[in-house]
């Protein structure tokens, strides 16, 4: 009983001051008129299997209806309302809609959310698949007067992507940023990135090639 006693009463007066201050700062909120406000906040999907990949585009943002005093919901950030979506329940592919409420966002203290827009959200999720695809180098421009394109390529001459299934299996190749050859009479060598036009496939190995353009004389 004395150590309890003791542990209480060591530094009383700074726990009573914490105290007052807590009290006096829930009181001036208490006594602020709400505002209810409707922002932009991240939508975060967690906890995915390993070797699945989201197959449909979900949405980057949705929108947060939240009410509370206004000196707090000025302060707000998206970051303080990012709605988590918890993908551990998916044992395989496959496709389930989540329901976005308040139980998906943690506020600050004093915040109150109000509703989620939209208010549900449909995943799918597919085998992940791996995949080294040839580089397509994209020219652009006019040949010089006199003069025909002999050969090019890009090296190296593959890119590897990972992604969902259908989506990784129905490309057949990944291109590069142009590559303008007018004027080009000669041998010459730009260095540009590689991309692959689907979203939800991803380049994993360097995207930067080099692209050797050679020109010969036209007989």
């Amino acid at each position: 009983m004395n150590v309890v006693r003791k542990y209480v009463l060591r530094n009383l007066h700074l726990k009573v001051a914490s105290l007052a201050l807590a009290v006096l700062f829930w009181a001036g909120i208490a006594r602020e008129t709400p505002v209810e406000v409707l922002l932009q906040a991240p939508l975060e999907f967690r906890n995915a299997p390993q070797s699945m990949e989201l197959s449909t585009e979900a949405p980057a943002t949705v929108q947060v209806r939240v009410s509370g005093p206004a000196s707090r919901v000025r302060q707000l950030t998206p970051a303080d309302l990012a709605v988590s979506v918890n993908l551990a329940g998916f044992n395989g592919p496959g496709e389930r809609s989540f329901t976005l409420s308040q139980p998906n966002i943690r506020p600050p203290f004093g915040i109150r959310v109000v509703q989620v827009i939209p208010a549900q959200v449909v995943v799918r999720l597919e085998a992940r698949t791996v995949r080294d695809l040839p580089i397509l180098p994209r020219l652009t421009g006019r040949l010089a007067p006199g003069y025909v394109l002999a050969s090019y390529e890009a090296a190296p001459s593959t890119v590897r992507v990972v992604g969902p299934a259908s989506h990784v299996n129905v490309l057949d190749s990944a291109t590069t940023d142009p590559v303008d050859i007018t004027g080009v009479v000669a041998r010459t060598q730009v260095w540009v990135n590689t991309f692959v036009p689907d979203p939800l496939v991803r380049i994993v190995t360097n995207p930067s090639v080099r692209v050797v353009v050679e020109m010969k004389r036209q007989k």
